[in-house]
């Protein structure tokens, strides 16, 4: 066509079929090289532009969250097991699990919904557990009642408690932030940074902004949609827009103002 650039489409689906696991997938993350790692229900998929393979666990659980940290490791969250990738003696990408590195009252957890590379360690959090992994050793907090959702945004790191609200962790504990407990029974799914503040999106109270002087509302064009098509997560993107993922509406991109 006269005129018109031809080339690759923007979006490539591939089916459970191509890449060989289930169909349902429920982390992704861009490693070291360009590598592509899921977090499948059958293990972790990883693409490297050629061809898919499938790293299981030993229990070969489900994964359900990713993270890299500053060297490029990818460790993994999956239902009652927790580790990190590395090459076999083949040179294979192998799981290799973190299990014995936990104090033995701890390695009895359920699913691990978050896993985050914080400047303080990899976070791995469980409904039972919050664990952080400095390299060498966990340090481990149990959950009152059961953990929601955690996140690290610079140099701190939150976690939703059911049943008490939206705690920072501070100096070794866990305490809860002023305002926090109007989260008590409300579900949190994104702590993004935000000019000088923090961005708290909630399912079904609106977002927030967290300063100095506590959380405070902030009202945007997104909050019927969010609401309506349920908030399930959200990420920064590089030219300070956000990416509110949701279950039923697709992807809501939003200015610092509120704009959509």
């Amino acid at each position: 066509l006269r005129g018109q650039e031809l080339g690759s489409p923007f979006i490539r689906n591939f089916t459970p079929k191509e890449y060989g696991a289930d169909s349902q997938n429920w982390a992704v993350i861009q490693g070291p090289r360009g590598v592509v790692y899921a977090g499948n229900n059958q293990g972790v998929l990883a693409y490297d532009g050629v061809r898919w393979r499938l790293i299981r666990t030993p229990g070969r659980s489900t994964v359900r969250s990713l993270a890299e940290d500053g060297d490029g490791r990818i460790f993994v969250g999956a239902v009652g097991e927790i580790g990190y990738l590395a090459p076999d003696p083949r040179g294979r990408m192998a799981f290799v699990s973190l299990a014995d590195k936990l104090p033995a009252d701890a390695r009895t957890f359920s699913d691990v919904w978050t896993t985050r590379a914080t400047s303080r360690g990899i976070l791995f959090q469980t409904r039972e557990e919050m664990l952080l992994y400095d390299g060498l050793r966990f340090q481990v907090w149990k959950a009152s009642t059961t953990f929601h959702v955690a996140f690290a945004v610079g140099d701190r790191i939150f976690v939703r408690q059911r049943e008490a609200g939206l705690e920072e962790l501070v100096g070794g504990r866990l305490q809860l932030l002023p305002g926090g407990e109007r989260f008590a029974h409300e579900s949190v799914f994104a702590m993004l940074p935000s000019k000088g503040s923090i961005l708290v999106a909630s399912r079904n109270l609106g977002l927030w902004r967290l300063t100095d002087k506590g959380l405070e509302a902030f009202p945007t064009e997104a909050d019927a949609l969010l609401k309506a098509a349920a908030l399930y997560g959200g990420t920064l993107l590089p030219d300070g827009t956000f990416a509110l993922a949701t279950i039923q509406g697709g992807v809501i991109v939003m200015d610092g103002e509120g704009r959509v």
